[in-house]
């Protein structure tokens, strides 16, 4: 499997008094997948858990993401999902 990659965020998210400037993003796994859909009856809460477990970043991180740096995280796995 190939390594992740640094995305740096046009917009910083601050979260908990932290300022996260760059999110890093690794390939998923058929067991990422599995453990996204557990639970997660929407495509939205299924695609937002897939993002948390290949970032390591929580969901809150993830939902103050502005839509441009969200759609560089969702590229990079549609790169990596096929």
């Amino acid at each position: 499997m190939s390594g992740g990659v640094e995305i740096t965020l046009d917009h910083p998210i601050e979260s908990d008094g932290v300022t996260h400037n760059v999110i890093t993003v690794r390939p998923p796994t058929a067991e990422d997948f599995r453990r996204a859909r557990r639970g997660n009856f929407t495509r939205y809460a299924r695609g937002m858990a897939l993002a948390a477990i290949v970032t390591g970043c929580s969901r809150d991180v993830l939902r103050k993401m502005e839509e441009a740096d969200a759609a560089k995280v969702g590229d990079f796995l549609l790169r990596h999902s096929a």
